[in-house]
C-alpha cells in the first residue's frame, strides 16, 4: 500500500535457499523489484523455482534487474532456475550457474511480455530452457539462435564442476568447467564472490557465487613483502597495520567492494579505526606508488 507499488534499486546477495518450495514458492520470489541487482547467491535443492521476476500485486513485472554470478541448482522435483514473466523486460543475466535436476523443466523460462530488452550470456546452462513461460522447452541450440547465451556452455556432470554437491559444497572443484569463463561486464557490482574472494582469480570471472581461489602464499594475519613482514592485529577499536613501508597506501573494502577507509602516504605504523564500523569481513589492499604491494582480509566480530 502506498508509494508507487514497486521495490526498487534492491541488492540481493550472499544468501544461500535450500530445500524451500515444497508448497510453492521461490527460493528468491520478486513481485514487482525493479532496477534491482540479484549476485553471489546459492540457491540448490529447492522444489519450486530459482528465481522469479513477476508480476501479482505489484503495479510492474521486475523489469531491469541484473542476475549476476549466481548458483542455482534446482531439484529434480522443482521448477524453472530462472523464471521470468508478466512484464519483467530488461533484465540480464551474466555468470550463472543454472543446472535443473528435473527432467523436463530447465535453466530460463521467459515470456512474450518480457522479452524485451533481455540479454543472457555467459552462463552454464542444461539443454532445456523456454521462450513462451514454460509451456514448451527447447534445446540449447534452438536457444542460442534466437540470439541468447552465445558465448554459454552447457554444464557437465556435477562433479566436473562442485567439490561435492552431493553433500552441499558447492565451491568449484579445481578444473572446472566454470572457471575462468565469465566476463568482467558484471565487474561494477560484482568484485568479490559469497565468501569474500576478490574476483577474478584468474584470468577471467568464474561462473557462479564461488570464485575458485587461487594459491597466492598470503596468511591472513600476516603477509611478506620482500624482506618485509607486514602484520595486522586488533588493539581494542583499532586495527593495526605494522611494519608498512613509508609513503605506502591502505585502501579498505566491505565485503560488497564499497570503500570505506582510505589513506594515503601513511607512516611505518597505521591505525584504522573501528569504534563505528560494524561487524563483517573487510578487505584492505596495501600499494606503495601505484603498485600493489600486498592484500588480506579481516573478520570484524563485535
Amino acid at each position: 500500500m502506498g508509494g508507487d507499488g514497486l521495490i526498487t534499486d534492491a541488492q540481493i546477495y550472499g544468501n544461500i535457499i535450500y530445500e524451500n518450495g515444497n508448497s510453492g514458492g521461490s527460493g528468491i520470489n520478486c513481485d514487482g523489484v525493479a532496477e534491482s541487482v540479484i549476485y553471489n547467491n546459492l540457491l540448490y535443492n529447492n522444489h519450486s523455482s530459482g528465481i522469479s521476476l513477476y508480476k501479482i500485486d505489484a503495479s510492474a513485472g521486475s523489469y531491469n534487474n541484473k542476475i549476476f554470478n549466481n548458483s542455482i541448482i534446482n531439484a529434480d522435483d522443482g521448477r524453472w532456475c530462472l523464471n521470468i514473466n508478466s512484464g519483467s523486460s530488461g533484465v540480464t543475466v551474466h555468470n550463472n550457474i543454472l543446472i535443473n535436476l528435473h527432467s523436463w523443466r530447465g535453466s530460463i523460462s521467459i515470456d512474450d511480455s518480457s522479452i524485451e530488452d533481455f540479454v543472457s550470456d555467459y552462463n552454464i546452462l542444461v539443454d532445456r530452457l523456454s521462450n513462451d513461460w514454460g509451456n514448451t522447452n527447447m534445446p540449447f541450440s534452438e536457444w542460442q539462435a534466437l540470439g541468447y547465451d552465445a558465448n554459454s556452455i552447457l554444464a557437465e556432470s556435477m562433479d566436473n564442476i562442485f567439490i561435492n554437491s552431493d553433500n552441499g559444497d558447492y565451491h568449484l572443484s579445481e578444473g572446472s568447467q566454470a572457471i575462468d569463463i565469465g566476463t568482467d561486464a558484471v565487474s561494477v557490482i560484482v568484485q568479490y564472490d559469497i565468501e569474500g574472494i576478490s574476483r577474478p582469480q584468474g584470468d577471467e570471472f568464474d561462473i557462479g557465487a564461488y570464485e575458485y581461489e587461487q594459491e597466492t602464499g598470503i596468511n591472513e594475519n600476516n603477509i611478506y613483502f620482500p624482506a618485509n613482514p607486514y602484520k595486522v592485529f586488533r588493539e581494542g577499536n583499532f586495527i593495526t597495520f605494522d611494519n608498512l613501508n613509508s609513503g605506502d597506501d591502505i585502501k579498505i573494502y566491505d565485503i560488497v567492494g564499497r570503500l570505506v577507509n582510505n589513506s594515503d602516504n601513511i607512516m611505518t605504523v597505521y591505525r584504522w579505526d573501528i569504534s563505528n564500523v560494524p561487524s563483517g569481513i573487510y578487505f584492505y589492499m596495501v600499494s606503495s606508488e601505484g603498485k600493489e604491494m600486498g592484500k588480506g582480509k579481516v573478520a570484524l566480530i563485535k
